[in-house]
């Protein structure tokens, strides 16, 4: 029987007994129709039997057409062998956007490699600004290894670079808690000012998550405590309406204004009664927070009524 005359069924059958993939290439490379039949046969085979090396090697290399190949036939972009880099990694590492690009949709942005390096570490290590902002904006940590944003700066990358939210390196920082890199930020100069496309500040979104060390240091380093987000909350009204005690209780004895008003009209008191945290407006009552003020919809106590919060009431 010639070549091209054997069915598919049993020219995979004879894949089958053939433990190498090079054995299993040179039978693909005997003619076009064997090529058709054994290349998905090989390509499925290495993603099931060896770790999706055939990717590893496309995004080593920056050979895009295996690459699409290799996971259209089942390769896993996080697979890799003990002591190897995943492709994403090795596309990093060596610079291959288009395949970062590829991989990145499937891949862990923040799986950690040799040394507990990151693909965004690869990434300013290697100077690469460009896949740098492709991997935060497919959601790599930022703090997954610190290291990567003093490298980015040390390499004059600029300090206030923003992402599509317009969030910068300190606004993430202060977000996240890190206070080591907020302090290393602030001295290499990042604004304290910058506002995302909300208006919220490194020093809002500090008091919005409750990070009351953060709050301090942007405070110490020159922030308004009244400085105000796009809808005119203080830091003050953003630390109450999220329930963080400790925060809205150090900001109120550095003398946060507590009638301060945001957009709508609205004290940190009235915020709080809408959204029903008890232990925040037993703060506010106790340091004199006016319990009659109003807005349009009422005060605090019939705001608290109607939501239902009969502890507050």
């Amino acid at each position: 029987m010639k070549l091209d005359a054997i069915p598919p069924e049993l020219v995979h059958n004879i894949a089958d007994f053939l433990d190498r993939q090079s054995e299993i290439n040179a039978l693909a490379r005997c003619n076009g129709r064997l090529y058709a039949i054994t290349n998905p046969y090989l390509y499925r085979k290495n993603a099931k039997f060896f770790h999706s090396d055939a990717l590893a090697w496309a995004a080593k290399t920056g050979n895009i057409e295996t690459a699409k190949k290799a996971l259209q036939y089942g390769a896993d972009p996080n697979a890799s062998q003990k002591g190897e880099y995943v492709p994403l990694r090795w596309a990093v590492s060596q610079g291959h956007r288009d395949i970062v690009r590829l991989l990145i949709d499937g891949a862990d942005a923040n799986a950690l490699g040799y040394l507990g390096k990151t693909p965004l570490l690869f990434a300013a290590q290697e100077g690469n600004e460009s896949t740098f902002e492709l991997l935060l904006e497919r959601g790599a940590d930022p703090f997954a290894k610190q290291d990567a944003v003093q490298l980015f700066t040390q390499r004059g990358v600029r300090i206030d670079y923003t992402d599509r939210e317009g969030r910068t390196a300190l606004s993430w920082a202060a977000r996240k808690g890190h206070h080591e890199l907020v302090q290393y930020l602030l001295k290499n100069g990042a604004s304290v000012d910058a506002g995302d496309i909300w208006g919220h500040t490194p020093a809002i979104h500090a008091a919005m998550t409750g990070m009351t060390p953060i709050v301090e240091t942007l405070l110490e380093s020159g922030v308004d405590i009244e400085c105000k987000a796009g809808d005119k909350r203080t830091m003050l009204s953003w630390a109450a309406v999220n329930g963080h005690v400790k925060t809205a209780e150090f900001l109120i004895e550095r003398g946060a204004d507590m009638e301060a008003l945001d957009k709508d009209g609205r004290s940190p008191l009235v915020l709080v009664a809408n959204a029903g945290s008890e232990n925040m407006a037993s703060l506010l009552i106790e340091k004199g927070a006016n319990v009659n003020s109003h807005y349009g919809r009422g005060s605090p106590l019939s705001l608290a009524a109607a939501r239902g919060h009969v502890r507050m009431v």
